[in-house]
């Protein structure tokens, strides 16, 4: 009875191929789910400062919308540090938290080379290369939803740059 019961248990050469070929795509399932939850606040959070900070700083005197663009950065970068469960943390998101840092630290040296530039367009410029950055890392976790929203972003910001008469 052991030996039909172990019989039963046992896959079929067609089942035990398929059965093989989920594993083999296993790494990419697990690496684009940990991507998409270690991403998923931190990108929204991000995206809502910018656009919140932008509108502040075109419809509010300027220190007033400084301030307000300055909270809401403060606000992404506590998302960003909470966003990040635990449990799905394997070593390369620290790396890759690294370079957002790195992108965002390099920024204003970049709106120092397009000096003089109306605060406004730098905003604008710096919100693009956000939408750059994120599409590079929808392409390095085929993402194309992901990838379809950081070119939405860089098409946005060349639009509203283009209406405003930039």
């Amino acid at each position: 009875m052991a030996g039909s019961e172990r019989s039963r248990a046992e896959p079929s050469p067609a089942e035990a191929a398929g059965l093989l070929a989920e594993v083999g795509r296993l790494p990419a399932r697990t690496r684009r789910l940990a991507a998409t939850k270690f991403t998923r606040v931190s990108l929204v959070a991000w995206g809502v400062a910018w656009v919140f900070g932008y509108a502040a700083v075109q419809l509010l005197p300027q220190p007033v919308g400084l301030g307000a663009f300055a909270v809401l950065g403060v606000g992404a970068v506590t998302l960003t540090r909470l966003g990040a469960p635990g449990e799905l943390l394997s070593g390369w998101e620290a790396q890759f938290r690294r370079g957002w840092w790195v992108l965002i630290g390099v920024m204003p040296l970049l709106g120092l080379i397009v000096q003089p530039t109306p605060l406004p367009t730098l905003l604008l410029l710096l919100g693009a290369l956000w939408g750059v950055a994120l599409l590079l890392f929808a392409v390095t976790v085929s993402d194309r939803a992901l990838g379809a929203v950081g070119l939405t972003i860089v098409a946005g910001a060349a639009a509203i740059h283009v209406l405003a008469g930039g």
